[in-house]
């Protein structure tokens, strides 16, 4: 189940997290990977938008379209063009475009301005949200979810896809043995010289590689090593978004290159979500408003998530720009900036 903490101060929040991180490490004086993300509200879900907004169950439809028109429309805007699904996709999502992913950061800091952002600005338009916040800071602890992920990836049924790649009976046993082989031996995955960089995936590069082995021939065809067949499998699922059980399959935690200094500043990360089966499970629980695709719903790996409900908000946001944090940390662009110069107060 999720862990639930409260917060009352800026120092109270530290120093929740900082045994969180305590209690997850696993070497003296080694930080482990925490990622963060900030809700307005306590009680919402850990859902992307597409599934949050989107009422039908031909998500890859939906999202298919909206990658195709945002190419169309916006490819001039770049120096230097995103060179995969992957990359459009995280553009998208910091444009407010409904995709799979969920944003999340790798700074503390960051994703705390984040949270209490309408307390650092003056806008009348946000007083209902002061007067209403009841905001709450995830913790997760990313690596551990994956090496989960990876475990029941390996054991789904994603992997007949696969088997469509394949000529014939042998090479179909051959892909089964290289699975077996890495679910035997899943330290193969273990970067033993940096291992907070173990269980965490780059998205893009999982689509590079299977589009090389799509486009190589039969040539290297059972001469990769074991992993290569793992990433062709999350890119089944997560890209050609072969659809899964809810209970089978969580989301991936990814990085994405950067392709903006926003999303630079904000030291985004993401969770991916596949596309879920719209069974009679999924549906009867939405009925009763639990979203059973919402990473806190996911009961065997949710012990994950920390949930830091917060107290005294508008304390809080004072003892952050006492600290010397401010919104232009996250939305490094000049306006914010300007707003800062004319308006250095906490606005409640």
């Amino acid at each position: 189940m999720i862990n639930n903490y409260n917060a009352y101060s800026f120092a109270d929040l530290i120093n929740i997290i900082s045994a969180i991180g305590d209690s997850a490490r696993k070497e003296e004086r080694v930080p482990p990977v925490l990622w963060f993300r900030g809700h307005r509200m306590y009680d919402w879900d850990l859902r992307p938008t597409l599934f949050r907004k989107i009422q039908t169950t031909d998500l890859k439809l939906e999202e298919n379209a909206r990658i195709e028109n945002f190419i169309a429309k916006n490819n001039q805007f770049f120096m230097q063009t995103p060179a995969s699904e992957a990359e459009w996709l995280e553009v998208m999502q910091h444009h407010d475009v409904s995709t799979r992913l969920l944003d999340w950061s790798e700074s503390a800091a960051h994703s705390l301005i984040f949270t209490l952002e309408y307390f650092f600005k003056p806008d009348a338009h946000f007083n209902i949200d002061r007067i209403n916040a009841m905001p709450c800071m995830w913790v997760f602890e990313p690596q551990k979810w994956n090496k989960y992920v990876i475990e029941q990836v390996i054991k789904s049924n994603a992997k007949y896809a696969i088997y469509d790649m394949c000529l014939n009976t042998q090479e179909r046993n051959m892909v089964d043995q290289k699975l077996w082989n890495l679910s035997k031996n899943l330290n193969k995955l273990v970067i033993k010289s940096a291992e907070h960089l173990s269980w965490l995936f780059n998205l893009q590069r999982i689509e590079r590689w299977a589009e090389e082995f799509r486009n190589s021939g039969r040539a290297g065809f059972g001469k990769e090593p074991d992993s290569y067949y793992l990433y062709l499998l999350l890119y089944v699922i997560y890209l050609l978004k072969e659809e899964v059980s809810v209970g089978e399959i969580p989301p991936l935690a990814v990085t994405l290159p950067y392709n903006s200094e926003r999303i630079r500043a904000q030291k985004g990360v993401f969770t991916v979500f596949p596309q879920y089966q719209n069974d009679t499970k999924l549906q009867n629980a939405a009925k009763m408003g639990v979203h059973l695709d919402a990473m806190q719903n996911m009961t065997p790996i949710n012990h994950c998530l920390h949930r830091i409900k917060l107290f005294n908000v508008d304390r809080i946001a004072y003892e952050m720009m006492n600290q010397g944090m401010n919104i232009s940390w996250i939305y490094p662009e000049m306006p914010v900036v300007a707003n800062e110069i004319e308006s250095r107060r906490i606005t409640v």
